[in-house]
């Protein structure tokens, strides 16, 4: 397992900033479990991908197979994050 990514809640807090107002939201595509899976596999290499394709679009609708793809991203996210 890799380190974790430590960061403080402002840096956090700007990332998710530039993340979701970069003009690029995720709309037509969404990652299937496989895909999240390989993402997950190096998730401080992927932490700023994983956490756009989470925030990017908050107002989409999902599958239940997308809301569960969400769920694993995020829990990605959780566990490879240090708040410092």
């Amino acid at each position: 397992m890799e380190e974790p990514r430590k960061i403080t809640h402002e840096k956090f807090g700007a990332m998710l900033e530039r993340i979701s107002s970069n003009g690029f939201k995720l709309e037509n595509w969404f990652p299937t479990m496989d895909e999240a899976r390989r993402i997950a596999e190096s998730p401080i290499e992927n932490y700023e991908f994983a956490l756009w394709i989470v925030e990017s679009n908050p107002d989409r609708t999902l599958t239940p197979e997308q809301q569960e793809v969400e769920k694993f991203l995020q829990k990605m996210l959780m566990n490879c994050t240090e708040f410092i």
